[in-house]
């Protein structure tokens, strides 16, 4: 998963799913966050595609949602970064 805040990515396993409690190795930011959600959908109630989830008031921040699944999107930063990054290390 990438760090929404950052777009560092962030090692995941099956084994070893984002702890609660899990910040970015780069930023410091939460990941578990609903940021870092495959389910955040702004506009949508509660900001996410599951209607039963609870209101969560600070989206950036850690949280304790059973729902919670990383998502693969950058999210915040610039949705080509990755691909800058890499072009920069071959210049």
């Amino acid at each position: 998963m990438y760090c929404y805040h950052c777009g560092t990515y962030q090692e995941e396993s099956a084994l070893h799913k984002i702890s609660f409690r899990a910040e970015c190795i780069q930023c410091g930011a939460s990941l578990h966050s609903c940021v870092n959600c495959r389910y955040y959908k702004e506009g949508m109630p509660n900001d996410c595609e599951i209607a039963e989830v609870e209101n969560v008031r600070n989206k950036e921040a850690m949280n304790f949602c059973e729902f919670f699944q990383s998502s693969q999107n950058i999210g915040g930063v610039k949705k080509n970064a990755g691909k800058e990054r890499f072009d920069d290390l071959f210049k």
